[in-house]
């Protein structure tokens, strides 16, 4: 298992937060032991001791390790949290004979679990539905998606008389499958929890190409607002805000959060939502995406809301959620997840194609991802945090020969890390297969054979060859023309931002 761990530089370095040797560096430099663990090389002896300090914190909170007795533990508090499966995977090296030999243990376990109650198979809700002879439902849409696109799942919804979803954006293109399929009410409900869950309701008889947030029930007001708190006409994109009996108090022992987001008007106290919405002239409101939600990009703020309305408007797309992934200081990047609507695997070209006809440049995402379903909290909303970082994308490039002793040195060892015979001087290290932990390799492997300090930083900074030379020929290495520079910077930024 240590020898897995020094594989996975993410796990170390987690674990490096609370290993007494780098702690106490850090303290002495007045620096994060994360920046410690990046900036300082480790001697063999010390690296071994992080490996066994990762080890007993992993083996002891993170795994079915040990006996059939020590792992009843660590299943019955995710079991708690609503886990009603379990995977075992074995990926430390171990001999397969070994594996298969020790399965009883695993068998063990189940049969003790079992046998102490608490963790037996839960029945799914279209079985809930049925045997409970439910009438009325209330879910999330995405937990109305997972129903309404399984066969038990879409029987047991007819029998309803009422369907209530909320708590998330409610796509059209599911509203309409959703009406089309049952015999009861369908409702959208909407309102968050410091105004006490519901504020407005909309009875959708008919969908068209958005869902209503609807009227506000009784004792509830509904307005739009701009940021400078006045209100706003017609058509006009602003913030909700949400008065009358339902609105809290303000927020438990946070007094600044409270006066932010809790205002008195003449007209009473609101709460400023962070939805933004529209009126529309037959006085129903359009929900347009959440103000926070906006992410930026490359100096671009970007609104995710509007990324992902125009991903599930996609034929092959059941659902889709647009997210912003770090791959290093100063690349982050949009990649989107989705799943297939009842067909074959979106194709993600044919997915860029389509956005990028409709949206800007900045707004594609770098990647698309298909997930067989989207993770979700234990209440049903998709769990963003949970979504899978995805891989970098390999690219084609063409090979461009290495000028100078600094870009064929630093070629040579990126070509050695990477497992291939040569490198482009302007492809991206991470589109190469690169990852953090080969950067902490090839960092050091640098520093020795060009005599100097490199920071990992730089190699995030400038991910290619050419640009990392040009960086490090500001310390008296021979310095390519401006107009070299410029074109290496422009392949690295290119290359990061949408692999044109």
């Amino acid at each position: 298992m240590k020898g897995y761990l020094k594989s996975a530089v993410d796990l170390v370095r987690r674990a490096a937060w609370t290993f007494p040797t780098i702690v106490n560096r850090a303290d002495s430099a007045g620096i994060s032991p994360q920046e410690m663990f990046e900036r300082e090389a480790l001697s063999a002896e010390d690296l071994d001791q992080l490996l066994d300090h990762a080890f007993e914190r992993y083996y002891q909170t993170s795994g079915l390790f040990g006996t059939p007795e020590t792992a009843k533990e660590i299943v019955r508090n995710v079991a708690a949290m609503g886990v009603d499966e379990v995977a075992c995977l074995i990926d430390f090296g171990i001999a397969t004979d070994t594996v298969l030999e020790n399965l009883h243990h695993i068998k063990s376990l189940m049969d003790g679990l079992r046998s102490e109650g608490g963790v037996m198979r839960k029945a799914s809700v279209a079985e809930d539905i049925v045997t409970g002879a439910v009438t009325h439902l209330q879910c999330t849409p995405s937990m109305a998606a997972f129903l309404a696109a399984d066969a038990a799942g879409a029987s047991a919804l007819r029998r309803l008389d009422c369907l209530m979803v909320g708590g998330e954006a409610f796509p059209p293109d599911l509203a309409q499958r959703l009406r089309s399929g049952l015999k009861g009410r369908l409702l959208n409900m909407y309102g968050p929890t410091e105004t006490t869950i519901w504020s407005s309701v909309a009875v959708l008889d008919q969908v068209g190409d958005r869902v209503p947030l609807g009227a506000p029930i009784v004792n509830t007001t509904l307005s739009v607002h701009g940021a400078d708190g006045r209100a706003l006409p017609e058509l006009v994109p602003g913030e909700l805000w949400i008065g009358g009996a339902g609105v809290a108090a303000g927020y438990w022992n946070r007094p600044d959060l409270t006066a932010e987001r809790f205002v008195e008007t003449p007209q009473g106290r609101v709460y400023r939502t962070g939805d933004l919405v529209r009126r529309m002239p037959d006085g129903g409101l359009q929900f347009l995406g959440r103000i926070d939600n906006q992410v930026k990009i490359r100096g671009h703020r970007i609104e995710l809301g509007e990324i992902e309305a125009a991903l599930r408007a996609q034929p092959a797309v059941r659902d889709g959620v647009v997210h912003p992934v770090s791959f290093g200081p100063g690349d982050t990047r949009l990649v989107a997840y989705v799943t297939a609507d009842r067909g074959p695997r979106p194709d993600a070209d044919a997915l860029r194609l389509a956005l990028a006809s409709t949206l800007p440049d900045i707004m594609v995402p770098s990647q698309f991802v298909t997930l067989d379903r989207m993770p979700l909290t234990p209440n049903g909303k998709i769990d963003r945090k949970a979504l899978p970082k995805p891989g970098a994308e390999r690219v084609e490039v063409g090979v461009e020969t290495a000028r100078g002793s600094t870009e064929e040195t630093i070629a040579g060892i990126w070509a050695t890390a990477l497992g291939l015979t040569e490198v482009a001087v302007t492809a991206n290290f991470f589109d190469m297969g690169g990852h953090s932990l080969l950067v902490v390799q090839v960092q050091r492997q640098m520093r020795d054979a060009l005599g100097r300090d490199i920071a990992i930083t730089d190699l995030f900074r400038f991910p290619t060859v050419r640009s990392l030379a040009a960086h490090l020929s500001d310390a008296g290495e021979e310095r390519p023309d401006a107009a070299s520079r410029g074109a290496a910077r422009a392949a690295a930024r290119l290359t990061r931002m949408g692999r044109r």
